[in-house]
C-alpha cells in the first residue's frame, strides 16, 4: 500500500510515520510538507519521499496511492490578524490545494483530521473558536473534491492526546511542573477525554486495513469515552507520581467559549472497525 500524509512533522505525524516505516505492509509513503529540511532531519528515509505542493504532481503517478492521512493544521484558540492569516492559510488554503494537488490520481480515501471544538457542546456542529470553524468550513471544500474526484472521505476528531513527546505543553505538562513550583490554573471543572498518542496511531492503523464498507462522510469520534476533570487529573497523577500538585485552583479565568464537557461518542469506532482505546490515565 501507498500512502500519503500531511502534517507529518505534527505531533501525531512524528510518532505515526515511525510506525508505518516499519510496517511491512506500507510500501510506500509520500509526505507533503511545508518545510522540506524539517521533515528530512526528523525522519528516517526509509521508505519515504518528501514532497511540497509546490513540486510538479507528476511524482505522484510513480505511486499507487489509495488513501491520504491529511493530519496538517495550525492550532490557536486567538483570533486576531495574524492567527487568522495563519488559520486560513493552513487549514483552508492549503488544505484546498492539497485536493487540488491529488486531482490528477485516484485515491479510494481520505482521512480528515478535524477537532472536538467543533462540538462546542458535543452534539452538532458548533465551534467554540475560530480554529474549529475554519476545520468545519474546509469540510464543504471536502465534499466537493469527494464528489468531483470520487472518494470517500471520513472526519476523524481526536480528543484531548497525552503522551509522548510534543513541543507545545499539554494540560498534563503544566500538573507535572506544579510538582515542583506553584502553578495557577482555572477552578479545573472542565471534563476532558484523554487519549494516548499510542491508541491514536493504533486507530489510525486500524482505519487504513479496514475492509468493512464505511458510509463516505462518516464521523470517527477518537478518544476513550471516558471523562475525567482537569482536578481529578491531578489526583490520579499526584498518586501515579507520589508527589503533591501545588496548583491555585481558580486563580485563572475559563477562556471564552471555553468547553466545559468533551467526552467523545465511540460508537462508530466500535461499529465499523471494533476498536476501542487500550491505554489508562494512570497506567
Amino acid at each position: 500500500m501507498d500512502i500519503l500524509i500531511t502534517g507529518g512533522t505534527g505531533f501525531v505525524g512524528r510518532h505515526l510515520i515511525p510506525k508505518l516505516q516499519m510496517d511491512i505492509k506500507i510500501k510506500n509513503i509520500i509526505l507533503v510538507v511545508r518545510d522540506r529540511e524539517k521533515a528530512q532531519n526528523l525522519f528516517d528515509i526509509d521508505k519515504l519521499t518528501i514532497i511540497t505542493l509546490e513540486d510538479d504532481n507528476n511524482i505522484l503517478k510513480r505511486y499507487n496511492i489509495e488513501k491520504v492521512i491529511h493530519l496538517a493544521a495550525y492550532l490557536t484558540s486567538k483570533d486576531d490578524r495574524e492567527s487568522i492569516e495563519k488559520l486560513i492559510e493552513s487549514n483552508l488554503k492549503f488544505g484546498t490545494y492539497l485536493l487540488n494537488f491529488l486531482k490528477d490520481i485516484k485515491i479510494k480515501q481520505f482521512f480528515n483530521f478535524g477537532t472536538f471544538a467543533e462540538y462546542r457542546f458535543g452534539c452538532g456542529l458548533q465551534s467554540a473558536y475560530l480554529y474549529s470553524a475554519i476545520k468545519t468550513a474546509y469540510r464543504a471544500i471536502l465534499d466537493y473534491y469527494s464528489e468531483l474526484l470520487d472518494f470517500k472521505y471520513y472526519n476523524i476528531i481526536p480528543y484531548t492526546i497525552y503522551g509522548g513527546v510534543d513541543s507545545q505543553k499539554k494540560v498534563i505538562d503544566y500538573i507535572i511542573e506544579s510538582f515542583n513550583k506553584e502553578t495557577d490554573m482555572t477552578a479545573g471543572e472542565q471534563i476532558l477525554d484523554f487519549i494516548h498518542i499510542e491508541d491514536v496511531c493504533d486507530f489510525i492503523i486500524n482505519l487504513l486495513y479496514n475492509k468493512n464498507d464505511i458510509p463516505n462522510k462518516t464521523e470517527f469520534f477518537l478518544g476513550t469515552g471516558i471523562g475525567t476533570s482537569i482536578r481529578k487529573l491531578s489526583q490520579i497523577l499526584e498518586k501515579k507520581y507520589n508527589k503533591k500538585a501545588k496548583i491555585n485552583w481558580g486563580r485563572l479565568n475559563y477562556r471564552p467559549n471555553d468547553i466545559m464537557y468533551a467526552v467523545a461518542p465511540i460508537g462508530n469506532n466500535l461499529k465499523y472497525l471494533g476498536w476501542k482505546a487500550k491505554r489508562k490515565l494512570g497506567d
